[in-house]
Order: structure tokens, then sequence, then C-alpha cells
């Protein structure tokens, strides 16, 4: 029963997380933005792919001009996944952007 929970939100996961990045091509944002958001609360184990939709959900902040949320979910992805990269990357690019204000 387990096994077939996690391959349900496994699939459901990729499916969403594909559905986000589709809306994000097609340069609908907000709806990229509710997308990620979605396939966050399907599997909080799934600790790898949620790094993932953190960062890209960071992206997407970043194109609707939300660059302390950007970086937060740059943060947040770091979080879950500390080699992830890509996130410390993005981050400190928009950090770059942002106001000084800001702390990390």
């Amino acid at each position: 029963e387990k096994a077939c929970v996690a391959c349900r939100n496994a699939k459901a996961l990729k499916a969403k997380k594909e559905d986000g990045n589709k809306a994000f091509k097609e340069g609908n944002y907000k709806l990229a933005y509710e997308l990620y958001t979605e396939a966050l609360g399907i599997d909080p184990n799934n600790i790898k792919t949620n790094a993932k939709l953190y960062c890209n959900r960071g992206t997407v902040n970043s194109k609707l001009r939300q660059l302390e949320d950007a970086i937060e979910d740059c943060t947040n992805a770091v979080k879950l996944d500390d080699t992830y990269i890509k996130a410390y990357l993005r981050r400190a690019q928009w950090w770059d952007c942002s106001s000084p204000r800001l702390s990390l």
C-alpha cells in the first residue's frame, strides 16, 4: 500500500512539475507559480524534486519582479539540498539585483 501511495505521489508530482514548466515556457508566470506551489504540497519527503520546485518557483518570482520571494525560494531550495549549485547561483544573481536592505 505504501508503495502504491509513493508511486501515485511521484506521478502526480512529475505531472504537476511538467505543467508548471509548460506554463513557464509559455510565459504564463502566475499559473506556473500556482502549479509549482501545488506540486510542493504533494510529497514533502521528495527532497530533491522539491528543491528544484523551489528553485523553479524562484525563477517565476524573478520574472514577476518579486526578488525577495525569489531569494527566499532559493534559500528554501538549498535548505533541502545543500549541493544544489543552481539555487545558490540564482539566489546570488537576484541578491545582486535586489534592495540592499535584504539579508541572507
